[in-house]
């Protein structure tokens, strides 16, 4: 499992990186997002995450799609049988 930068890592002080427009829909920027998705539902109080926030210097990020259930409630599972929204992703 990935890891989650703490704030000594220089990478989270860097500007990160555009991410081309022809980079997008990529393996290497699939590959990402999914570590991203993985190290977000790591985090049982985590509702978003940055790509620095994995050791990526890119202009990434991703809001966890629990946050848009009417059940949502910061630190607690979603009921069971909930379904839980899609992740939003931005690239810039």
């Amino acid at each position: 499992m990935l890891k989650i930068v703490q704030k000594e890592n220089g990478v989270l002080r860097e500007i990160a990186k555009e991410v081309p427009k022809e980079d997008i829909g990529k393996p290497k920027i699939k590959k990402i997002l999914k570590d991203m998705a993985v190290a977000l539902q790591s985090q049982n109080d985590g509702v978003a995450i940055a790509a620095p926030q994995i050791g990526i210097s890119m202009r990434i990020f991703v809001v966890s799609g629990k946050i848009f259930s009417p059940y949502f409630k910061r630190g607690e599972p979603l009921p069971k049988g909930e379904k839980t929204p899609k992740d939003m992703v931005f690239i810039n």
